[in-house]
């Protein structure tokens, strides 16, 4: 019989998990590095529209957090490597620590406080 090694990891309650991503999001809110608007629309599927419409908005890196069912977003912004699109169920505090700005729509913003209540 071969020993198996030890593992000393530790899984964080979800009532810490939730504590440091509403920690962290109002970290971004404070810095100022926290953009909600009111919508996000791109008309087509342009990776060049979509980069000259977030270089408008001020952003360099930004963690976009996005529905599912915006699909033209999710396709124009996956090929720049400094953005990230995210449904808002995959939000996590790596990411948003990881990117500069942090974007949401309203109602993104209206989910992902329900679901850190």
């Amino acid at each position: 019989m071969r020993p198996k090694p030890h593992g000393y990891g530790y899984a964080l309650p979800k009532k810490v998990r939730r504590g440091a991503l509403r920690s962290a999001l109002s970290l971004r809110a404070q810095e100022g590095r926290l953009l909600i608007l009111d919508e996000f629309e791109l008309p087509e599927i342009k990776t060049k529209e979509a980069r000259r419409v977030l270089e408008g908005l001020g952003l360099n890196k930004a963690l976009i957090v996005e529905d599912a069912a915006n699909v033209n977003v999710a396709r124009s912004v996956r090929n720049l490597p400094a953005f990230q699109v995210l449904a808002p169920e995959g939000l996590n505090l790596r990411d948003i620590l990881r990117y500069d700005s942090l974007v949401l729509t309203k109602d993104v913003a209206k989910k992902v406080e329900e679901r850190l209540r």
